[in-house]
Order: C-alpha cells, then structure tokens, then sequence
C-alpha cells in the first residue's frame, strides 16, 4: 500500500517535472521566435513542438492510466490472497461462529446501508446548495452584465449629445460668419 502510494507520487512527481520542463521550454522558443520577428520557420517549429508536447502529454496520460490499472490490478490481487489466507487459517473457528457471523454481518450491511444512505442525502443536499449558488452567481452577473450596459448606454447617449451640440454650436457660427461676408459684401 505505501509502495503503491510511492509509486504514485513518484510518478506524479515526475509528470510534474515534465510538465514543468515542456512548459518552460514552449515559454522560451515563443519568447525567442518573438524577439526574431515571429519568422515563419519558428512558427511552424513552436507548432511542430506544440503538436510533440500533445503527444507527449497523451503518452503520459496513457502512462499513469496503465500504471493506475497495474496499481488496481496488484491491489486487488493482494486482496485476494489475503482473503485467501485468512479464510484457510480460519476455517474450523469460523464454522461454530457462522450463525452469529452472520448475524454481525447482517447488521454491519444495515448500519452501512443507513450510513451510505445519510452521504447520499448529504451528497445530494451539497449539490442542490451548489446549484443554488451557481444559479445565484449567474444571476449576479446578469445583474453585473445590465448595469454596465445601462451605464454604457447612458454614456454614449451623453456623448452623442455633446457632439450634436457641438456641431450645431459650428453650424451657428459658420452661419454668423457666412452672414458677417455677406454683410460686408
């Protein structure tokens, strides 16, 4: 079980390692195609780099799910030879205590039935809440969304404002001053 546990880490250590590198080194060869002038050639290479970092990551991805199943597996086997060896070393005793054995068992599947039952209600009532503050929170921004725009509208109605009197301002005075040469003419 720690091994297992070792080995996750391990590999989710390394995954991050990995990750870390990939980005960094996408990071410089932006920033180098960048300071070149973002030449074509560098482009295609980043997009070359980009499309072997996507394989990359799929084979890491299938890495860590081969290892979870190879994890799943071992687990499970373990399992089985421990049950194994525990029923064997147990055989004779659990003969005479197989009535009250059953018995236990019978009320440890009804105490686990009423506990799985009380997480799901709670699981439940945790997902209505979380609905209910999703629900609330786009309902926030809605309300966010069409003051902004109110504003927005307000704004730009005050802006056509003053440039319409602004221009009549202009066309009066281009008016006085077309009346001004012609009463010098």
């Amino acid at each position: 079980d720690s091994k297992t546990r070792q080995k996750k880490e391990e590999m989710d250590e390394r995954l991050q390692r990995a990750e870390m590198l990939r980005v960094s080194l996408l990071q410089e060869k932006v920033r180098k195609a960048q300071e070149e002038g973002g030449k074509v050639s560098e482009i295609a290479f980043i997009n070359t780099l980009e499309a072997q970092n996507k394989k990359i990551e799929v084979l890491e991805r299938l890495q860590v799910h081969e290892a979870r199943l190879q994890d799943i597996q071992d687990e499970r086997q373990r399992r089985r030879e421990e049950q194994q060896a525990k029923e064997e070393a147990a055989q004779e005793r659990r003969r005479a205590l197989e009535a009250e054995r059953r018995a236990k068992l019978q009320e440890l599947e009804t105490k686990r039935k009423e506990q799985d039952a009380k997480r799901e209600q709670m699981r439940q009532e945790r997902e209505r809440a979380r609905e209910e503050a999703a629900r609330e929170k786009a309902r926030e921004r809605e309300r966010k969304l069409e003051a902004r725009n109110a504003a927005i509208q307000m704004s730009v109605e005050e802006l056509e404002k003053r440039i319409q009197i602004k221009r009549d301002e202009s066309s009066r005075r281009y008016d006085m001053q077309l009346e001004h040469i012609k009463e010098k003419a």
